[in-house]
């Protein structure tokens, strides 16, 4: 079996240890110049009462949705369920019939669906779904 580097380090590190607590019956602690990597589990963050109020003020003064879950490090989903749950209007992003033809026209002249989303202020996806729906 090949292992990668980082496999076959961890594998010789807790061999390390097992061997240290069958000699000497304490568990030693790992060398404190050892990096361990982050927890792949993720944090959940809960927003009470007061903080959602506070969530939909910002929405309703324009902040956009990417803006309020970087701020409150909440996924944007989560943001957008405690607006549809607040009864809160969501905003999509929108282009006019004329930004929608110039965007049209750059795509072909070989802008990247990537460029023309940061030019018109949306994800990616959307810009590429309103350029194929036309």
């Amino acid at each position: 079996m090949v292992l990668s580097r980082t496999r076959q380090k961890l594998l010789e590190e807790a061999l390390y240890l097992a061997r240290q607590t069958l000699a000497d019956g304490q568990p030693q602690q790992a060398d404190p110049d050892y990096e361990g990597k982050r927890s792949i589990r993720q944090e959940h963050r809960r927003l009470n009462a007061e903080q959602i109020e506070q969530l939909v003020a910002e929405y309703r003064a324009g902040a956009t949705t990417y803006q309020l879950a970087k701020h409150w490090q909440i996924h944007r989903h989560t943001v957008t369920a405690h607006l549809e749950r607040a009864g809160e209007p969501i905003r999509r992003p929108f282009l006019t019939p004329e930004q929608l033809v110039e965007a049209a026209e750059l795509w072909a002249e070989g802008w990247s669906i990537n460029r023309l989303a940061r030019k018109y202020g949306m994800d990616p996806k959307t810009m590429k779904s309103r350029l194929i729906s036309i």
